[in-house]
């Protein structure tokens, strides 16, 4: 913080030096130019090209670097494909069930009920344990 301060003094100095007798003014020409300026870019990236100089006017928004957009692409094409699977997604649950699986669903069903009523008739006889019979149903 104290470097700055140090930087201003000179000048400070030099252009109370320029200025008339009215000590409530300070009148003076010239250029002040900045040693250093910090420039950052919104997203990081490789420079592919410069569009200004060192020294060359720039104004607010304007286009100073071009990044490569390798990897933005690559990110989008990865959101894109997580999108369209997540929409096939939604689609299949709003759809419902394929026949395909109802089908399945019910040939499933059938034979648990069959495997049930066979340990329904196992279980008086002794044939099976009571946990056997408690595990089909």
């Amino acid at each position: 913080m104290g470097k700055p301060l140090f930087r201003l003094i000179p000048i400070l100095i030099i252009l109370q030096g320029c200025g008339d007798n009215n000590s409530a003014t300070i009148s003076a020409s010239g250029t002040i130019e900045a040693t250093e300026v910090t420039v950052s870019a919104q997203v990081g990236g490789i420079v592919r090209q410069f569009r200004a100089d060192e020294g060359s006017a720039v104004n607010a928004g304007d286009t100073l670097a071009i990044l490569d957009a390798t990897d933005w692409m690559h990110q989008l094409r990865q959101a894109e494909a997580n999108f369209s699977a997540s929409d096939a997604q939604y689609k299949l649950a709003v759809r419902g069930a394929r026949q395909e699986d109802l089908i399945q669903a019910e040939a499933n069903f059938q034979s648990a009920e069959s495997d049930l009523k066979r340990m329904q008739e196992l279980a008086p006889t002794g044939s099976i344990s009571p946990k056997q019979l408690e595990d089909t149903k």
